[in-house]
């Protein structure tokens, strides 16, 4: 197998991918261009985080101490899609669901963007509901709730709980509810370095074909006689023994019997560079291009997520807080 070979599989194996991707991140897009987003902000274990670190002290709640299946959660509802979400699209409102034996004891809803309405509703011991007007993307609304998980749930690491909420809705173009973490735990720098360096060396290989020789592949036609001049033509062969003739500058095709045309007719062969070779070499260089910035996009894609979600939630955090 020669380079182009090579080059050639590595662009239909590359041009596959990307197109795969672009055909499900347009599809998906297409589908359900609205989009929510729950950020969990802060959970704590009132008892575990808080009152069991401190000698004498207590946390009251309706007259009760509390114990370890009390969970405070800190969080947003962010519309992060491309869509606007009205009334009118909404036939069942948003709601949060707890496992079986899990509680919904309070929730407060802090502050939200200027003139979105939002009210909340406790409407079963498992099921927090959520009730807006006209949800305005890049808008968000901030709450804070209070959870009682039950006696068997034994989780280290309290955040890992927030999973086990399922986000409930029947409200038009809008599909699953995405669950974010905020802040972000810092990402080692070490998992910037692949896609970055695969990302640059994309680019540094488009940029390069852009200078050098163009990649072409040797191929033998013939050089025939047709109405009396020789002809370079392409000879695409069958398996019953016959072959069809194509002339490389005109129009002109004929079927023939191979062996009784080589036999007839004097053909001379001729090495010429492959047809549209430079279509080929101007994709390897999209794609090349192409790659490099997928690739970055990939790496930094977190960090892009994470800086849309602070700017939603900021304008949660500087607008009037709600009065209930």
């Amino acid at each position: 197998m020669d380079s182009s070979d090579i080059f050639g599989a590595i662009g239909i194996v590359v041009s596959f991918l990307f197109g795969a991707w672009g055909i499900y991140l347009a599809l998906r897009k297409a589908r359900y261009p609205a989009s929510l987003s729950f950020v969990h902000e802060q959970v704590i274990g009132l008892f575990d985080d808080v009152a069991s670190k401190i000698p004498n002290l207590s946390i009251i709640y309706k007259n009760h101490e509390i114990d370890s299946k009390v969970i405070l959660v800190n969080g947003y509802l962010a519309n992060d899609g491309s869509k606007d979400i009205s009334p009118s699209m909404i036939e069942k409102q948003l709601a949060a669901t707890l496992p079986n034996e899990w509680k919904w004891l309070e929730c407060k809803l802090l502050s939200s963007a200027k003139d979105l309405n939002v009210t909340r509703s406790i409407s079963s011991q498992t099921e927090l509901c959520f009730d807006f007007g006209l949800f305005r993307k890049g808008e968000s609304f901030s709450f804070q709730a209070l959870i009682s998980i039950d006696d068997a749930t034994k989780v280290k690491k309290t955040k890992s709980l927030i999973d086990r909420i399922e986000w409930n809705h029947r409200i038009a173009d809008l599909g699953r509810v995405k669950t974010i973490d905020l802040p972000y735990e810092k990402k080692p720098l070490v998992k910037y370095l692949v896609p970055v360096t695969a990302g640059l060396m994309y680019i540094i290989g488009g940029i390069s074909l852009m200078f050098i020789d163009p990649i072409t592949r040797p191929v033998i036609n013939y050089m025939v006689p047709i109405n009396g001049e020789y002809t370079e033509v392409r000879v695409i062969p069958k398996l019953d023994g016959t072959a069809k003739l194509k002339a490389l500058n005109s129009d002109y095709e004929e079927n023939i019997v191979l062996a009784e045309y080589l036999n007839t007719t004097r053909a001379i062969p001729k090495i010429s560079a492959l047809e549209n070779s430079k279509y080929f070499d101007v994709a390897l260089i999209l794609m090349s291009l192409g790659g490099g910035v997928l690739m970055l996009f990939l790496g930094f894609e977190k960090d892009i997520k994470k800086w849309r979600v602070r700017k939603l939630v900021g304008a949660s955090n500087n607008s009037n807080e709600i009065k209930l």
